[in-house]
């Protein structure tokens, strides 16, 4: 059904290794949004379709919502978390590369996000971005520390319509209890 099982406190340790994919992070009790509001950055993916759905926000704005949201916590090293809430329905690949249209399948190798080049090629970085620590021009580079996660707190009887609707071949599907 998962990929692992792990306890809450269990998780710290996981993000720390070297996996290539993503973790989609499957928390019936919702802890770990607390957790990653502390720990990370939160892009909250049901939070912003709604908004498009209901007129408020334009697709344009949430595409720069996301990409922003990738730039920045590439170059501060911080967890990316994609909280996709109870909705075991969404397909997040899907959702992702129609809402910013920069991503597709290669984001979500953990390899290419450790790269300079990828970001360029693929137009994330923006010219006035594209600055170090130091103000430094064109020396912008992803850090080492830099993660993308994704979160549901959808129901363990959800789970098979979750995996179903997201790929195996991209995800790590840990259930954290």
């Amino acid at each position: 059904m998962v990929d692992k099982a792990i306890n809450l406190t269990e998780t710290l340790a996981l993000l720390e290794d070297s996996s290539t994919k993503p973790y989609f992070f499957i928390n019936p009790e919702d802890s770990l949004s607390t957790f990653f509001s502390y720990k990370g950055k939160l892009v909250e993916l049901n939070k912003l379709k709604l908004s498009v759905q209901m007129g408020k926000k334009k697709d344009g704005e949430v595409l720069e919502e996301i990409r922003s949201s990738i730039v920045s916590s590439a170059k501060m090293g911080e967890w990316l978390v994609f909280n996709i809430d109870k909705n075991s329905a969404l397909n997040v690949c899907e959702y992702l590369k129609k809402s910013c249209s920069l991503i597709d399948n290669s984001f979500y190798n953990m390899d290419n996000l450790k790269k300079r080049d990828y970001f360029v090629k693929n137009k994330f970085l923006q010219d006035k971005e594209d600055v170090d620590g130091f103000n430094n021009k064109g020396c912008w580079k992803p850090s080492e520390k830099f993660r993308i996660i994704f979160l549901t707190s959808c129901n363990e009887e959800d789970i098979p319509e979750l995996k179903s609707n997201n790929s195996d071949s991209l995800f790590n599907f840990v259930l954290v209890k």
